[in-house]
């Protein structure tokens, strides 16, 4: 799972970890855990399956917990891969400015600044999704309910998480490193030579009526 490649700094070769690789690994396989795990949530949510109060409680963390770690390793992909991106390819503002930098900032600034391209607007804005409920999730705010018993929309990030695909949000993690490989030859190159995506969610097609 480790994984590293070999570059030049300060006048001697150096090893330069790939943490990204790392960190989609753990995405990916939290989220086969949570497709298995619906089934069990599923089947008690239906009331039809024999399981013990404490095996119950057992199967809705691990559920709520493979679901969380999607999102949060999708982020730390992200985060990893453009800090890796920075120092692989010497991008030499990364030291003086990178902590006031965004990770959606990183990944507008710095393939625009090696590659003279830059990537879409929609490309960015799932940079800016995932993130946003990242942040919304290691920033916990408590939310407010009515007392009177009214409903109200849950707009927590609990919430908001569950009412997504976790395949989806893999897809988009997908999408979001294949739009960086169109622009970037070198990247493109590095990965057909060493492949590291390794999968990619088929949404199940809406029947015609």
């Amino acid at each position: 799972m480790e994984a590293f490649i070999v570059i030049e700094a300060d006048g001697e070769k150096q090893l330069l970890e790939m943490p990204h690789i790392r960190y989609y690994e753990f995405a990916v396989r939290n989220f086969k855990r949570h497709q298995v795990l619906s089934k069990t949530i599923n089947k008690i949510r239906k009331n039809i399956i024999d399981l013990s109060e404490e095996e119950e409680k057992d199967a809705w963390y691990e559920f709520h917990n493979t679901s969380i770690n999607t999102l949060i390793y999708s982020a730390f992909t992200l985060e990893g891969y453009i800090n890796y991106y920075a120092t692989k390819y010497k991008i030499p503002f990364h030291d003086e400015i990178e902590k006031k930098l965004t990770t959606k900032m990183k990944w507008e600034m710095y393939p625009k600044f090696k590659n003279k391209k830059s990537l879409s607007k929609t490309t960015l804005g799932l940079i800016k999704e995932i993130f946003d409920l990242r942040n919304d999730f290691v920033h916990p705010k408590p939310m407010k309910y009515s007392a009177s018993g009214k409903s109200k929309k849950d707009n927590s990030a609990t919430a908001r998480l569950e009412k997504k695909n976790k395949g989806q949000l893999i897809n988009q993690l997908n999408s979001i490193i294949k739009a960086l490989f169109k622009i970037d030859e070198d990247e493109n190159m590095h990965h057909e030579q060493q492949p590291w995506l390794k999968i990619m969610i088929k949404q199940p097609r809406k029947k015609k009526k």
